[in-house]
């Protein structure tokens, strides 16, 4: 299989918090309308109210493989701080936002990568159980999740129902300390139950060589965001999940 043949001249999307963003990006316009206001935390030196200027936007997960592939970014809708059950209606991940993936004139995504939750589990944000009639709640027109699992599947009926075409790769979260959290190891419980149902692939960033007490080495703050080194590892995990999707 030629991973490149199959991905050239296709349209990706990224749906994300702060290690998903780029100034100028991430926030730009002219690719989708709602996203001017999106916050941002990795951009150029000449970046304003952003806390990583170190990479170049090729050195971002997308930006490799967007290079790699002759892939075109169609959107990427990435709010730096956003949670799933975000307080700000314009920032949740289950809200609007999961609809707002495709270009201004109509140009729709044939792939699209999320990273969401990681501010959620931070915040210690309920679990919730993904239970026999989750799916069927969750696709009501007006559902308002109070747990991550119902955040979690909102967001995805909501992917999965706009963009029927595309297919959908979704991070798991990774250990970056000794001690297993009950609580992350839920919320990747969550993460591989709603993907099997929507039909998503996991990016399994909690096995690879980032998730574990070296984490902080792959990062630009010591501690939870992505230097060059990390972003590459990322792409490398994408790629992963990609040609078991398109095998």
């Amino acid at each position: 299989m030629n991973l490149y043949d199959i991905l050239k001249g296709k349209k990706l999307s990224v749906f994300g918090a702060s290690m998903c963003t780029y100034d100028g990006y991430s926030n730009n316009i002219s690719h989708n309308s709602t996203i001017g206001h999106n916050k941002q935390y990795y951009g150029t030196p000449s970046s304003e109210n952003v806390k990583c200027r170190d990479l170049t936007v090729s050195e971002t997960f997308w930006g490799i493989l967007l290079e790699k592939y002759g892939m075109e970014l169609c959107v990427n809708n990435s709010w730096s701080g956003s949670k799933i059950l975000d307080d700000n209606p314009a920032a949740a991940g289950w809200n609007t936002r999961p609809t707002e993936l495709h270009r201004n004139d109509g140009t729709e995504p044939d792939l699209i990568v999320s990273f969401m939750g990681n501010n959620d589990f931070t915040k210690e944000r309920p679990a919730g159980e993904v239970t026999d009639d989750l799916f069927d709640r969750v696709s009501a027109p007006d559902f308002v999740p109070s747990t991550f699992a119902e955040g979690y599947a909102t967001m995805l009926s909501k992917i999965c129902g706009r963009y029927r075409d595309a297919k959908v790769f979704l991070f798991n979260m990774a250990w970056r300390t000794e001690e297993k959290s009950e609580l992350l190891l839920k919320y990747n419980e969550i993460i591989e139950k709603c993907a099997a149902h929507y039909g998503a692939y996991i990016v399994r960033l909690t096995e690879s060589r980032m998730s574990s007490l070296d984490y902080a080495k792959y990062t630009c703050d010591g501690k939870l965001h992505p230097n060059a080194e990390g972003m590459a590892i990322w792409a490398e995990l994408i790629e992963d999940a990609m040609k078991t999707a398109y095998n």
